[in-house]
């Protein structure tokens, strides 16, 4: 509980999204900040400012996610022994801002796997070869995160033989119901063999289930996670050979439901 990040088998689960600049970053328990408590101002102002450590090149994603863990012990220890805000050599600072600075954009300039998503603008930002480069080599193919809501269904992203991302954040799926969630729910399924099945309801009642091959497998091909030549992402397999297709453009998400053979002519 109340860990970081978490690998399983070939799967990194974390909360937000990884960058190449968060990639074997431990921040600093003792000078990483939130904010400047006397003027209300950032701390830093560039990536290379956030306080905090490199681990050495070649360490491993297990060694990387096992420190990360370790920082957010030792923040809780360091919240225990000085609760109370306190001011010393020059500036105020309490136990534990560390961890809430890890939360926080303007804190960590990227270097956390909190608040980055891998969407921009309903967007996905490219994967670098570096960051993909840095999973595989400890045998990570699979990245599960939350945060970043994505409609009414987990968005699935593949990049086939390498990297797969599942954004499983469905939180505002329905805008118009009271609950922003409406009749809208899914399950991912993690299989052992690498495959994903993943099935639900959409926020207009209809059901999907797909199962996605192992993105290392020779017959990883599959439509799911692909991006169409009008902009949509194929997000989910209905009956009838059917699939279900969305685009977002800022906060506005257009649907539709497409045959398959019209997708394979694409």
């Amino acid at each position: 509980l109340a860990q970081i990040g978490v690998i399983l088998n070939n799967t990194l689960y974390i909360h937000g999204g990884l960058t190449p600049q968060s990639c074997g970053f431990i921040p600093d328990v003792k000078r990483f900040r939130y904010f400047d408590r006397s003027t209300g101002d950032v701390v830093v102002n560039s990536v290379d400012e956030v306080p905090g450590r490199i681990l050495p090149k070649g360490s491993t994603v297990s060694s990387w996610i096992s420190e990360l863990n370790e920082f957010a012990k030792e923040c809780i220890r360091d919240y225990i022994e000085s609760p109370m805000w306190s001011y010393s050599q020059g500036y105020w600072r309490r136990g534990g801002e560390a961890l809430m600075a890890y939360q926080s954009t303007p804190a960590t300039q990227g270097r956390g796997v909190v608040v980055p998503t891998f969407l921009n603008h309903g967007e996905v930002i490219p994967f670098s070869e570096e960051m993909v480069s840095y999973l595989l080599k400890d045998g990570i193919s699979r990245v599960v995160v939350g945060h970043k809501p994505v409609a009414d269904s987990p968005l699935v992203i593949r990049e086939e033989g390498k990297i797969e991302i599942i954004m499983a954040d469905t939180s505002y799926s329905d805008p118009e119901a009271t609950d922003n969630r409406g009749m809208a729910v899914a399950e991912v399924l993690l299989e052992e063999n690498g495959e994903t099945t993943i099935h639900g309801v959409l926020c207009d009642g209809k059901e999907y289930r797909y199962t996605t091959p192992s993105i290392e497998s020779k017959k990883a091909k599959t439509l799911i996670g692909q991006k169409t030549p009008d902009g949509y992402w194929i997000k989910a397999a209905m009956d009838g050979d059917t699939y279900y297709l969305v685009k977002t453009e800022g906060r506005k998400v257009s649907k539709k439901y497409v045959k398959r053979i019209l997708l394979s002519k694409a």
